[in-house]
């Protein structure tokens, strides 16, 4: 579920479950509006270009098979409401806006990390890492498929082949970074340590941390170099805890 947005003027991001704020370049915040999001509603948004309208979608995994709502309204006030679309088969989450123009994106409940479970990075070209209390760290795959990796795996490489794993644990701040491959489950060893992987520039390319969450650095893995890229400001957002 997309859980930051931005238009002409401002970037917007989801507070917690359900509080949508705004964000201005001279770095002021504030709460905009609320969506229906909550301990077993997963909900994402899309915000018009010339912030005037909202358009937000909900899946309910309180119940079986989860239950879609999607919606629009104004974002100040919420007036104009227009129920858009009720599904138990389809499921859809807002995209982008062109024009008066809502685009969609569409797929399977399962490929979304089912809570408890929540997201760990971005999403790939064959699905996304999740992790919860009761499943550990699995590859939840857009077919619905999912496959249980090491725990302490944290980002997915855009194609999908690669997990970045590693780093800082309960015990200390820093740790060695290695790559799985994850089709055999093969492990490879970076040289590096740091905080923990962030992401990728491509799969030949790790985002990481170094000794802590604000220093970062891009890996090429076959040079084995490490470029730092100085301090970056970062929303997390984790469905049922704000961020």
């Amino acid at each position: 579920m997309p859980t930051v947005s931005a238009s002409a003027t401002r970037a917007y991001y989801l507070d917690g479950d359900s509080a949508v704020r705004s964000l201005t370049v001279d770095g002021k915040t504030s709460l905009v509006t609320q969506i229906p999001g909550s301990a077993t509603v997963e909900a994402g948004f899309g915000v018009s270009p010339d912030d005037r309208r909202i358009a937000v979608s909900a899946i309910n995994y309180g119940v079986s098979p989860p239950a879609l709502r999607l919606y629009v309204e104004n974002l100040a006030g919420g007036g104009n409401h227009s129920e858009l679309l009720a599904s138990s088969s389809l499921y859809v989450c807002p995209v982008a806006w062109q024009g008066s123009s809502l685009i969609l994106a569409v797929g399977p409940a399962t490929a979304i990390c089912v809570p408890p479970a929540t997201g760990q990075g971005v999403i790939s070209a064959i699905g996304s890492l999740c992790g919860g209390p009761n499943d550990g760290v699995f590859l939840q795959r857009w077919d619905g498929n999912r496959k249980p990796i090491q725990s302490d795996c944290r980002a997915l490489s855009p194609s999908g082949t690669f997990a970045a794993c590693g780093g800082g644990n309960a015990t200390a701040t820093t740790g060695p970074i290695w790559i799985l491959t994850i089709s055999n489950g093969a492990g490879t060893p970076t040289g590096v340590s740091g905080w923990g992987p962030l992401g990728w520039v491509d799969d030949e390319h790790l985002i990481f941390a170094g000794g802590s969450s604000s220093d970062v650095r891009i890996l090429d893995l076959k040079s084995g170099k490490a470029t730092p890229v100085g301090q970056y400001l970062y929303i997390e957002t984790r469905f049922g805890g704000s961020g």
